[in-house]
Order: C-alpha cells, then structure tokens, then sequence
C-alpha cells in the first residue's frame, strides 16, 4: 500500500543520507512520528472499516443500537475520587458485577461515567506525531542543506570509488567555507540547542495532555501493568479497565407520538479499546523512558558546552587513529565551530575528516603567522563565501 511506502520514508535508513541530528533527536522526530502516525493509522482502520463496537439488542432495534451507541457513547457506573479520577466502587459480592462498573442499575446506583475519548484517539495521535516533527522541522529550516552541500558525495563510506579531482574540489569547498567562518556559527549552534529542549520540552507536555485526555490516568497507566497478573479480567478495576472499558453499557430511548417512550439497556463490547490499551501501555513507557534519555542528551549537551578540553577530545576521536589534533592555543576550536565539525564528520569518512581537519588547522596557523587574529579572520571575509550557502 502506497500509504505504508510514505510511512516507510519517514525512517531513512540510506548510508548515504546526510545526517543532521543524533541518536536522540532521530528517536523524537523520525521514531516517535512513525510510530504515533501507525497507531493513528491501525486505530482508524479499525474504528471506520474495522467493526468497533457490538451491542446485544432485541430484533426491532438491532439496525441502529451498534451506530447509537457509538455516536452517543456508552458508560459504565462508578465513583468519583480525589484529585478529579473517578474508579469503581468495591462490590462485595462478585456475582453482583458483570464487568467493572457493570451491574444492575438502581434509583441510588453510582453515577454514569461516559466514555467518549476513545472515538477521539486516532486524531490525538496523528496530532501527537504532527508535534514531535515540529522541531525537527525548524531544524532543517535552519540548516538549509548546509551540511549537504558540504559533504556532497564525501560521506560514501567506500571513498576509492569517488574521482580524485572531485575529491579534491569537495575538500576545497569545505574549507573555502570553513576557515573564514570560524567564529560565525554561535546561531547555528545556539539553534539546535533550541531544538533539543523543544523535544524534551514537547514528549514531557505529551505525557501529561495525554493524561488529561484520558481522565488523568496515563500518569500511572504503566504500574498498573504490573499488578494485572494476579487478577480476574472481570474484576479488574485498575486504570487499564477505567479508561479503556472491553464492556459497557448503553441506553436507547424510543417510541412515538402514540406508544409514549420506551427505554433499553444494553450491554456493548468495544473490541477496539483492546488495541487502544495496548497501544497507550506502549506509549507510556516510550513516553517515560524518551524523556528520560532527553534530559541526559541535555545534561551532555551542557557538559560539552562548559567544557573545551572535552570537545577537543570528541573531535579527536572522530578523525584517523594517526592523526593528532594540535593542542596549541592557536586552534581553539568555540563550541559553536565544534558543533559543525562534528556534524560534518557524522558524514565524512575518517580519513577525508582528518585532511580537513588539518587544512583548516594549517589556514589558521598561517594566518596567525600574519599577526592576524581568530576575529580578524572572520571579519576578512565573512560574507565572501557565504554565497556557497545560498
């Protein structure tokens, strides 16, 4: 299906694609988006081509009791308790209850708690997956295929079977563009970081408008996975069985002018809220542990800032074992220039890496030969060669 091959592309798995992110900013923008979007996609088969709910019903009402209790939405009984959370009363005979919050109503029965939201998931997770592609959205507007245009074909990993002269042209290209920026890339930088604490910032207010948009109950929706063992399904009143209700019940008003109304009480499975449960316990503990591993990148992304000795170690890992990078004073690399030498050698074969590397090394040392400095060189020709940018 072509939709499935549009699914597909979200997730690039080329050698050949340029990389602009890390680990963790592919797990909110590519991962995350392609997951939420199949969710959204396997809800919705199921909930318009799929058959969503099956109400036991008398002859005379059976063609419209599954569309009406669907549109109008079904209920259970239960009680409301603190903090906004509503759960099931305890029975004390077990007979009494057919399912959770299912049992014969009476004038002073527990009030109807309705369960509407679950007609409304398939969209909550399409615009889930629209949000976590928003930063990695503004980052490619700012990146304007910069690092594309920079490594070109250098990021083959097989470097032989490119032509030496374009080789050599490539590497021209980069440090035409690289050794008079030094310095000019703080909005670069600063951008990503943004972006960074966008995502962290974006799968933390997730968590907590998905629990709002189920009753406040995803926040302990994964611990109560541990404790389904040890109980009847039937009488399971944990969150898992609040929110996704597998059997409700509905009521039909009908009648007319000469009959007067009359009322029905059905009871209703919803076989879809066995894949909605499954797929929120799912996104409970990817939710939890994505922000996890986002305020660690954060945490390493400050380190990394604060610290230019720990920099200068990254960058020398990324280049040729027999390559050494001058720890003269001369070279000293600000984090803004060492965020996109990193990012170039995400792409770059460590040997090409290296030689540029030390071409912009070289270009430095001379013209600080020339009593000119890291400032001075920016202001020559900042906007001279920008145009390869453009």
């Amino acid at each position: 299906m072509d939709i499935w091959k549009n699914l597909k592309d979200v997730v690039q798995v080329d050698n050949r694609h340029v990389s602009i992110t890390n680990f963790v900013f592919i797990l909110h923008s590519k991962v995350s988006v392609f997951l939420l979007l199949c969710f959204s996609i396997l809800v919705t088969s199921r909930q318009y081509l799929g058959d969503p709910i099956d109400c036991s019903s008398s002859a005379d009402i059976k063609s419209i009791a599954d569309k009406y209790c669907w549109i109008h939405s079904t209920f259970t009984r239960g009680a409301l308790i603190s903090d906004g959370k509503w759960g099931y009363e305890v029975v004390e005979q077990e007979e009494s209850e057919i399912a959770p919050g299912i049992r014969p109503s009476v004038e002073q029965d527990s009030p109807r708690v309705y369960h509407t939201y679950y007609q409304w998931v398939w969209l909550v997770l399409f615009l889930q997956a629209a949000l976590f592609y928003i930063p990695y959205w503004s980052w490619k507007m700012c990146d304007r295929g910069r690092i594309k245009m920079l490594v070109s074909d250098l990021n083959m990993e097989v470097i032989m079977a490119i032509d030496d002269d374009k080789l050599l042209r490539q590497k021209e290209v980069i440090l035409a563009y690289l050794t008079p920026n030094i310095g000019s890339h703080t909005r670069y930088a600063t951008h990503f970081i943004i972006c960074e604490i966008l995502n962290c910032a974006n799968v933390i207010a997730q968590i907590f408008v998905t629990d709002a948009f189920l009753n406040h109950s995803f926040s302990s929706y994964g611990l109560e996975l541990f404790s389904l063992s040890q109980k009847h399904p039937y009488q399971r009143s944990d969150d898992l069985a609040r929110v996704f209700p597998t059997v409700t019940a509905c009521r039909i008003a009908t009648g007319g002018v000469a009959f007067g109304t009359m009322e029905y009480d059905l009871l209703c499975v919803l076989p879809i809220n066995i894949l909605n449960e499954k797929i929120y316990i799912f996104l409970w503990f990817w939710f939890l542990g994505l922000a996890a591993l986002s305020i660690l990148n954060l945490c390493y992304r400050l380190v990394v800032v604060l610290f230019p000795a720990l920099r200068r170690v990254m960058l020398q890992r990324r280049t040729r074992k027999s390559y050494t990078i001058n720890t003269d004073d001369k070279f000293y690399l600000s984090y803004p220039d060492w965020f996109l030498l990193t990012t170039l050698a995400e792409n770059l074969n460590p040997v090409v890496f290296s030689e540029i590397l030390n071409g912009i090394q070289n270009n430095v040392d001379d013209d600080y030969d020339d009593d000119d400095s890291p400032s001075t060189l920016t202001a020559i020709n900042k906007n001279e060669n920008n145009d390869l940018l453009q």
